[in-house]
């Protein structure tokens, strides 16, 4: 199998040969015409002088025919004569200004009445702004020995230039293949490591043009399949790990009950249920996570008064942030526009942003749910006084089980995919969510938007 570059440049080669050849061809044509036409030319000034000189002296052309010979001789007019000189006939005619031909004239006798035809392809001899003669030329006369030397001369250099050429050709066909080919052999081993499991793969780009957009592209494409293929191990690792705490705190106390070691008491299947309702909890997780990735999410959308909506949420959660002693505030104007939503899912994403705010934000704290119509959009805001987000972590907020410090208090027990649920829930019903924190202890913001409808 030819590699790319021998096929570039093969392909160079044959469009350099063929161009070369038709210049070759071109310039030869050309050349021995312009050769001809200027060896007419040349040969019919001399001629018309000649007659010029005839007429202006005999104001006649009763003995034309008689200086004319007396000027040739005839091996000139009959191709005799030296033949190593290789001597042209003279075949150019004359006729008068009755069209009457003063010598042998194209197949016509001195005397004869030559065609009107040949006439409209005759040279007019003018002598004081008079027509009194035309020169009848002939195309069809060989070269002289010194004539067609010229030529060879010519066309050997012509195809010494074409030789040189195509040598260039080859060289600047090498050079641009292996330029060309260059990246995407980059491209090709980058590949070859991927299909072997090094998804992190970068190439150099070094152009602005396709070669270029491709490379870049392709850095994108590793770097994204690196980040998915550390998530997924990730993913994997975390729901191991959530899921093996409450089955081994599940297991511990069935073991020990089965043995008769432990009475079984209220207090701890409490603990049991607790660890089932975690467990049932992340794998109802994982389902929804699921179906918005299919997306084969079920959702019944209406219009809906996001007012409230703000006002079932906040009498549901006053009740567990008193119990914390956190301070819930709603602000809202009764006049908002309706959204078309999924009011159970809305109630889940607010509900798993309320969790949150609750989870990290301290006694004395306080907790915002605002919302406002800007610009034929409804915002809805959730704002902490809490522990805030250091700006690192802002960018991954939203990834699943992603947890910006798992050493604190308030992340024990939680599986890290609230927030993911909540932006998957509200872009499966056209919204968006985003996130804001001036840093740590600064309290975090969660901005839900949707467009409005009046």
């Amino acid at each position: 199998m030819k590699s790319l570059r021998t096929k570039l440049i093969t392909t160079y080669m044959i469009v350099a040969v063929f161009s070369l050849l038709l210049v070759f061809l071109f310039v030869r044509i050309i050349m021995v015409q312009r050769m001809q036409t200027f060896l007419i030319e040349q040969e019919i000034n001399v001629l018309r002088e000649e007659v010029i000189n005839y007429y202006t002296q005999a104001d006649s052309w009763d003995e034309f025919s008689t200086y004319f010979y007396a000027l040739h001789t005839p091996s000139e007019l009959q191709g005799g004569g030296d033949e190593q000189a290789g001597m042209r006939q003279r075949i150019h005619g004359v006729v008068d200004q009755d069209y009457v031909a003063l010598i042998p004239t194209l197949g016509f006798e001195a005397g004869e009445v030559i065609s009107a035809e040949l006439i409209t392809l005759s040279e007019p001899v003018e002598v004081d702004g008079e027509i009194v003669a035309y020169i009848v030329p002939d195309t069809l006369f060989g070269l002289e020995n010194e004539e067609l030397l010229y030529l060879e001369r010519t066309n050997n250099a012509l195809a010494w230039a074409g030789l040189i050429g195509l040598i260039g050709a080859l060289a600047m066909g090498i050079g641009l293949a292996s330029v060309l080919v260059r990246p995407i052999n980059e491209l090709m081993r980058a590949t070859e490591a991927m299909s072997q499991g090094n998804l992190e793969q970068r190439v150099v780009v070094r152009t602005d043009d396709e070669l270029g957009q491709l490379a870049f592209t392709f850095n994108q494409m590793s770097a994204e399949l690196a980040m998915a293929d550390q998530q997924r191990r990730q993913l994997t690792a975390d729901i191991t790990h959530d899921l093996s705490a409450p089955l081994q705190v599940i297991s511990g106390y069935v073991e020990t009950m089965q043995d008769g070691s432990l009475p079984l008491t209220p207090e701890r299947m409490g603990i049991i249920s607790t660890e089932i309702e975690q467990i049932r909890r992340l794998v109802n997780d994982l389902g929804v996570l699921a179906e918005t990735d299919a997306n084969a999410l079920s959702l019944q959308l209406h219009p809906l008064d996001p007012r409230g909506l703000l006002e079932r949420i906040t009498r549901f959660y006053t009740p567990l942030a008193e119990a914390q002693q956190v301070e819930l505030h709603l602000d809202a104007p009764s006049d908002l526009p309706l959204i078309h939503v999924d009011e159970e899912r809305m109630v889940q994403v607010l509900g798993n942003l309320l969790n949150n705010a609750l989870r990290y934000t301290p006694a004395g704290g306080s907790i915002l749910l605002f919302a406002q119509e800007v610009d034929e959009q409804l915002f809805i805001v959730v704002r902490d006084s809490g522990n805030g987000i250091a700006a690192e972590n802002l960018p991954f907020i939203f990834d699943r089980f992603y947890r910006a410090d798992p050493s604190r208090e308030g992340n024990s027990g939680k599986m890290g995919l609230g927030l993911a649920i909540s932006k998957a829930l509200v872009e499966a019903q056209g919204g968006r969510i985003l996130v804001e924190s001036d840093g740590i202890n600064q309290g975090t913001s969660f901005t839900i938007v949707f467009p409005a409808h009046n």
